[in-house]
């Protein structure tokens, strides 16, 4: 075989094993990258963990009011004694009219009174309570031998007439703490039609002629009439009447 023709087959089968091997070079350069990418991001991915669970603020508590519980228990080392008040018995309001009933007392008992007592709604005679609280806690403490001023807004009624509401005492403990010879202090107002002459009655007023003493006792008047209330003696012994004289006005 002529040499040129050797020479000539040679550089056939280089250029085609040169063209193979070149291929098979871009295969693996090709794949390579995407083999070492692959592992790359694999291995750097951490694994997931469970969240930690939400955590919140625990709601604030809210401010507990005391209640004592009652009962007709009277306490016997609490006692009380009335010293002023403002709108005496009978004061004379406007329908409607807002106002601030306040009693002064002393303490004359042998504790302190603390935040824990308070002066509680106990009844009606008229059925309203003149827009009265339950319960009106004492503002400060207050020592044996001291006076305490308690505040009551109040509402006179939209209905003349003659309105009466008592309260009590209460110490921590629900018993009744008692104000001089009694248990109870008390508001009562004339609500008066502005249409109308309005004025307050000598309660505790005393008359006698022949004999005969009267006490005048409660004076009311609405839109109706008059009513008056008074307790009669006679000049006999251990005989009271007590009456309701109805005065109906034209």
């Amino acid at each position: 075989m002529p040499a040129f023709l050797k020479t000539l087959i040679w550089l056939v089968f280089l250029f085609f094993f040169a063209l193979i091997s070149g291929c098979s070079s871009a295969n693996q350069i090709s794949s390579s990258p995407t083999i070492g990418l692959t592992e790359m991001v694999t291995s750097t991915i951490l694994p997931s963990s469970t969240p930690y669970p939400a955590t919140s603020l625990p709601e604030p508590t809210p401010a507990s009011t005391f209640s004592p519980p009652q009962s007709n228990i009277i306490s016997t080392t609490d006692k009380a004694s009335f010293v002023r008040e403002n709108y005496p018995d009978n004061s004379i309001l406007e329908l409607g009219e807002q106002f601030v009933k306040t009693f002064e007392i002393k303490n004359i008992g042998a504790s302190s009174w603390t935040t824990s007592y308070a002066l509680v709604l106990d009844s009606t005679i008229q059925d309203d309570t003149l827009n009265s609280p339950a319960q009106i806690i004492f503002p400060y403490e207050t020592s044996p031998g001291e006076i305490i001023s308690i505040s009551i807004s109040l509402i006179a009624p939209i209905t003349p007439g003659t309105y009466t509401v008592y309260w009590t005492v209460r110490n921590e403990f629900g018993e009744i703490v008692p104000v001089d010879s009694g248990e109870k202090l008390w508001a009562k107002i004339l609500v008066c039609d502005p249409d109308q002459t309005c004025n307050p009655p000598p309660i505790g007023g005393n008359a006698t002629a022949s004999g005969i003493s009267t006490n005048l006792t409660n004076f009311s008047s609405d839109s109706q009439g008059t009513s008056v209330s008074f307790c009669m003696n006679f000049a006999f012994p251990k005989l009271w009447t007590w009456a309701s004289l109805g005065l109906v006005g034209n």
